[in-house]
């Protein structure tokens, strides 16, 4: 018995998202993963203008709001065609502790510093 072995997949950048946002090539990055719903423009629900309109950033927001049901969610990986590049770059950083601990600790400080300026201006 032979165990099917995972999907290859590549990385894709932005630009080519920018430049699969049309309906003969349509890409769609949803939660780090990037899909090629070309062949689905035509049989969403919804339109294909919908989609075109989540192409060229990251759609993840819309995807959500909209409400999709599961057997929706689980259709996403028939089109499945690669991972995000800076997904894949951050993740690799936290894993190996390049970024994470400094990067949020600069951030808390920004919001103390903000909170503190709010505070003196007040008691001034």
């Amino acid at each position: 018995m032979t165990e099917e072995q995972p999907k290859q997949t590549r990385l894709y950048t932005l630009d080519d998202l920018k430049k699969n946002n049309h309906d003969k090539s349509c890409y769609l990055l949803i939660h780090g993963k990037v899909y090629n719903v070309t062949d689905f423009l035509e049989e969403h629900p919804g339109g294909y203008d919908i989609i075109l309109g989540s192409t060229g950033k990251d759609a993840t927001q819309d995807f959500e709001e909209i409400g999709h049901s599961n057997s929706a969610k689980e259709l996403l990986a028939k089109y499945l065609i690669g991972d995000y590049e800076q997904v894949v770059k951050l993740a690799s950083r936290s894993l190996f502790g390049v970024a994470g601990t400094g990067t949020h600790m600069h951030a808390r400080h920004a919001n103390q510093t903000s909170r503190s300026m709010k505070l003196n201006s007040w008691i001034c």
